[in-house]
């Protein structure tokens, strides 16, 4: 079990250190290449570069891929505090054998969680 978790450790690494890293576009969206192909809200997407745009209304993440056209949308919830001098990432989890993103990190913002499905 410790060798998945240093897996998705060093997955989240190279995604940091990948695209040039996580960058972002205008406003509070991400750009981002994800190496690995990965499930959001049962949707399976594959690796492959995406942007992540936020509706601070409501919580809603769209996530749409570039080139492949792959589009999907999941509800999050915020994490809890946060000190302002957040860098943008992403987590992600394994469950039954796949990448699954479990957190969202956009710069000066709160974190958000997305729901296990």
């Amino acid at each position: 079990m410790s060798g998945i978790k240093n897996l998705f450790a060093l997955a989240v690494c190279l995604l940091a250190l990948g695209l040039p890293a996580l960058k972002a576009a205008s406003g509070a969206s991400l750009r981002v290449r994800v190496p690995f192909d990965f499930v959001v809200e049962g949707h399976e997407l594959p690796a492959g570069d995406y942007s992540i745009e936020p509706d601070s209304q409501n919580g809603l993440l769209i996530i749409q891929g570039y080139g492949s056209g792959r589009v999907a949308s999941v509800f999050t919830t915020p994490s809890g505090s946060w000190n302002g001098n957040s860098s943008p990432s992403l987590l992600f989890s394994e469950s039954g054998g796949s990448r699954v993103l479990s957190r969202v990190q956009f710069a000066g913002g709160p974190a958000r969680l997305v729901p296990a499905r």
